[in-house]
């Protein structure tokens, strides 16, 4: 596997959200021509990152914590 694009953060710990959306969309902008499956660590847990990558159309399998719930069409959060 070869990387196509990463940035280097000045500080210890995770990324946060908004800089995970950045290296994405560099990442989604190269690779355009193609169909992209984006898989995330827990580190790319956020439900809030799945719903970004989903309104631009991206398949992706991100990681999630044993007590994230999801809201289903009839309006039930449910456990995963």
């Amino acid at each position: 596997m070869l990387p196509i694009y990463w940035t280097s953060l000045d500080k210890k710990g995770n990324s946060n959200l908004s800089e995970q959306k950045a290296v994405l969309s560099k990442s989604l902008e190269l690779l355009s021509a193609y169909d992209v499956v984006v898989l995330g660590d827990r580190e790319f847990c956020s439900t809030k990152l799945g719903n970004w990558l989903a309104e631009r159309k991206v398949y992706f399998c991100l990681r999630q914590k044993c007590d994230t719930k999801i809201l289903s069409e009839n309006e039930v959060y449910q456990e995963l």
